[in-house]
């Protein structure tokens, strides 16, 4: 859905900086906004919520990894090979997707399970019927694609009429698509379930940065349209502090309060520097 939206709106308004600013921003409202609020509830309700940390480390040093290879070298990249580059990125980015998706679910699945008792968990196999929910999938990403369509042109003009900040049109695309999984996470996190809550933040940061940019990659090659995926200054260093801060919060095992108020801290900022 997301990379749906980002195309047709880059398509609409030749904003070059259009995924560069909705990939920032969605990772911001993941890791801040949405784990940052779900530890504050979480925390009042029950003090501490454990998770399993070698999931944290996992999705942390993938992201970090991503992110610093596709949004910060390429300021360092000379013109000429921007594009090779590009394309290089396609495919390592593919690689580690496909790489960490059988981590996940196969080789060390436990990794993103939290289970204090250390019980064998029984998964009950059900009838579901692929071709049905395929077709289901097709349908809303074509009326998604019809809505972006209005949507970047009101979006656009709104913007310009009232003189506000470009960079609100890719909030907006990283807020409607994290919708759903803020609304999953805090009734997760009022049912103490924080691990939920730990693979819906970081696991939506993740796919995000592996899966849209290869393919707004490919989309805007196809399309013949400039992109650009290189961090302002400011970007790069709201981005450093939030890493810093999850690599202290999270690694040991438990999230409180206090852990979440300071990504949700973080969070405020990045709203404010968005009119700046």
């Amino acid at each position: 859905m997301e990379i749906v939206i980002i195309a047709i709106m880059m398509t609409q308004a030749h904003n070059p900086n259009l995924a560069r600013d909705t990939i920032y921003s969605a990772v911001m409202l993941d890791i801040n906004g949405l784990l940052g609020t779900a530890a504050i509830i979480g925390g009042i309700k029950y003090g501490e919520q454990p998770y399993n940390i070698d999931s944290t480390n996992s999705y942390l040093a993938m992201i970090i990894v991503a992110i610093g290879i596709s949004m910060i070298v390429p300021e360092f990249i000379p013109g000429n090979h921007q594009s090779a580059y590009m394309t290089l990125l396609v495919f390592i980015f593919i690689l580690l997707y496909v790489v960490f998706s059988r981590v996940q679910l196969k080789r060390h699945r436990y990794f993103f399970e939290y289970n204090p008792k250390k019980e064998k968990v029984h998964l009950v196999k059900s009838n579901i019927n692929g071709f049905y929910h395929a077709v289901i999938l097709a349908i809303l990403i074509i009326l998604i694609g019809l809505l972006s369509e209005v949507l970047s042109v009101f979006m656009n003009n709104t913007l310009e009429t009232f003189s506000l900040p470009l960079a609100l049109g890719a909030v907006a695309v990283a807020l409607i698509s994290a919708s759903p999984e803020l609304i999953t996470a805090v009734r997760a996190s009022l049912d103490n379930r924080m691990q939920t809550v730990v693979n819906i933040a970081f696991g939506a940061s993740l796919a995000t940065v592996l899966l849209t940019i290869p393919a707004i990659i490919i989309v805007m090659g196809l399309m013949n349209m400039r992109i650009n995926l290189a961090l302002t200054p400011i970007q790069s260093i709201m981005l450093g502090i939030t890493f810093f801060a999850g690599v202290i919060s999270f690694n040991d095992g438990e999230t409180n309060m206090l852990e979440g108020f300071i990504h949700v801290v973080i969070f405020i900022v990045f709203c404010y520097l968005l009119f700046i």
